[in-house]
């Protein structure tokens, strides 16, 4: 026998707001969450702050380390210009190595499990 005020129950519960990612989502429309929105972007943006400052503190304000192990902020923004095309070149090699680096691997892995779930070497 079904349990109607249950099966009401459940259906009212599935119709609240589910919360999913950065939205919450009702019944009618999408509404943005915004405090999450702004702790998503915020926390970065601290921790990018905080980062910078303390190579500037450590570097130029107390010169608490070689220039050698890490230069000042000001030499590393000066010196970008002039090396952006050697930057851009290794930039380029690296997203291609780490892009084909796992390819390899991941078609044998893909090949290896053919639809339904079991690994074909153990298919007889």
């Amino acid at each position: 026998m079904v349990n109607h005020a249950a099966l009401h129950a459940h259906c009212a519960l599935l119709a609240q707001t589910v919360c999913e990612g950065l939205t919450l989502r009702t019944a009618r429309r999408v509404v943005p969450n915004r405090s999450a929105t702004a702790t998503a972007l915020g926390w970065p943006a601290l921790g990018l702050t905080v980062a910078i400052g303390v190579w500037w503190l450590v570097t130029s304000a107390f010169p608490l380390l070689h220039p050698a192990v890490l230069p000042p902020l000001t030499e590393v923004l000066a010196a970008f210009p002039a090396k952006s095309a050697e930057l851009l070149g290794g930039l380029a090699t690296t997203t291609l190595e780490t892009v084909a680096g796992p390819s390899p691997r991941l078609s044998k892995g893909l090949l290896m499990h053919a639809p339904g779930g079991r690994p074909l070497a153990r298919r007889a």
